[in-house]
């Protein structure tokens, strides 16, 4: 039972890589650009600044970043939020299952917010500012509801690290999604202009690449262990 354990571990762990990988280039091939004007942070999801973000990006580019967030990010995230509940499971396995479907569900929110970016990058170049207000009757209130959502669960993420009572070591807040969208937030501000490339990067990766990163920690955290249960 061990062994077959281990075994689908190492496949979880292969399938959160490769779709966080493909959900990361989702991000860039959805976002990624050398307009200072929309460089802000992970959370700056306001329309005057994202729009920028657009207004030169080839067309192809935004509508297979759509693909990739749509079909792709789903699996990222269900199968990485089900490997945290797992190490959570050491705090009551009702809790586990609550975190699992809360995961569920904002993950459900994301991936939907994800397939209107291609929407947006065709208003934002058709020049139609009437639609773009239109627009921003339903999408800038998605937007700003997806960022709650996502620093929620990373504050409580974080209050479960510090209250050690799970298999994750304190020094792990610095890896937790916050504390990575905090480091990435002051290398942003921090980085010259001249980096303006690596800054749009760590700006439009900065809900995705963070959570790639504690999924990661967390394969470790269960790896470490001699006997884990994989069941809910």
């Amino acid at each position: 039972m061990e062994t077959r354990n281990r075994r689908t571990l190492y496949l979880l762990g292969v399938v959160v890589i490769i779709t966080g990988i493909l959900t990361v280039a989702a991000d860039l091939l959805s976002g990624w650009s050398l307009d200072p004007r929309g460089i802000g942070t992970a959370v700056s999801v306001d329309f005057e600044a994202v729009k920028y973000l657009f207004l030169d990006k080839p067309r192809w580019s935004y509508i297979i970043g759509n693909y990739l967030g749509t079909f792709v990010l789903p699996i990222f995230h269900l199968v990485g939020i089900y490997l945290v509940a797992i190490v959570l499971k050491s705090l009551g396995r009702n809790k586990a299952r609550i975190f699992l479907l809360s995961g569920v569900y904002i993950t459900a929110v994301g991936a939907g917010f994800h397939g209107t970016l291609a929407f947006v990058g065709d208003i934002v170049q058709s020049g139609n500012e009437e639609l773009a207000n239109a627009m921003l009757d339903y999408w800038q209130p998605w937007a700003y509801s997806l960022v709650i959502l996502y620093t929620i669960v990373s504050l409580l993420l974080v209050g479960v690290i510090l209250s050690r009572k799970t298999p994750y070591s304190r020094w792990m807040v610095f890896v937790s999604p916050l504390g990575v969208m905090i480091l990435s937030t002051l290398a942003i501000a921090i980085l010259p202009l001249s980096l303006i490339g690596v800054k749009s990067f760590l700006a439009v990766t900065g809900l995705n690449l963070p959570f790639l990163v504690f999924y990661i920690t967390t394969i470790g955290v269960l790896r470490k262990q001699e006997d884990f249960d994989l069941s809910i």
